[in-house]
């Protein structure tokens, strides 16, 4: 019985109270507090809430390192970690998530009572993003459209800069003629390599066949020849 007694004595006296307060500030007012909001210590082991000016208690909280996560819906509110000591002050620092806590004896410790302020409002709105006209310029179908509007533009003053200079008319003119000639030839070329050579090949072979005149071995056939005046009488 002495022995349990003893044990339970020195639980208590290595267990320590948590207090701490939700400072107000421009983010959050104090006296706004939502009623849900709360104290979790080491992701649910221990809670609390908050009371009505603020202030919170967590109870019977062992020695050692915990994290201490304020939750106050709509509202961010920095995580601290908390190293109670078997003898000794409480120590407070930042929590990061990203990174390892610091020892005790290389940072100094935050106020103690904490004091919670909150960072930040949750925002659940993504403003649209403007407009950004160099994407704009870059699309394909808008280089089109200035392209042809550019052609409608310059086209007129192209025309009106050929009706005064007739000898930049005559060069466009042999141009344009230059280039239909390579066009039809192109065109011409094409359609020869494509079917026209086969009926000339086969032309081609036939006419010399022709003029090499019988096969050989063959005697070219007689004509008849008539009585005549060399015709005459049998004896």
């Amino acid at each position: 019985m002495k022995l349990a007694t003893l044990l339970l004595f020195s639980a208590t006296a290595l267990a320590a109270d948590l207090r701490g307060r939700l400072v107000g500030n421009v983010v959050l007012n104090a006296t706004d507090i939502p009623l849900e909001a709360r104290v979790v210590l080491d992701y649910g082991a221990k809670s609390a809430r908050f009371l009505a000016d603020g202030s919170f208690e967590i109870t019977g909280v062992p020695s050692g390192q915990h994290v201490l996560e304020p939750l106050v819906p709509g509202y961010r509110v920095q995580p601290v970690i908390v190293t109670v000591p078997e003898e000794g002050d409480v120590h407070v620092q930042k929590f990061d998530a990203a990174a390892l806590p610091l020892a005790v004896s290389a940072i100094p410790s935050l106020p103690y009572p904490l004091q919670l302020a909150a960072v930040g409002k949750d925002e659940y709105y993504t403003a649209p993003p403007g407009m950004n006209i160099m994407g704009m310029l870059k699309s394909p179908m808008i280089l089109l459209m200035l392209a042809s509007l550019g052609m409608a533009f310059a086209l007129p003053k192209i025309t009106e800069m050929l009706d005064a200079d007739p000898e930049m008319a005559k060069q466009m003119l042999e141009q344009r003629q230059g280039w239909q000639r390579n066009l039809d030839f192109s065109d011409a070329l094409s359609s020869k390599l494509a079917g026209g050579g086969g009926a000339d090949a086969q032309a081609g072979s036939a006419a010399p066949a022709a003029a090499a005149g019988p096969p050989v071995g063959k005697a070219p056939a007689r004509t008849p020849q008539g009585s005549g005046k060399r015709g005459g009488k049998r004896k």
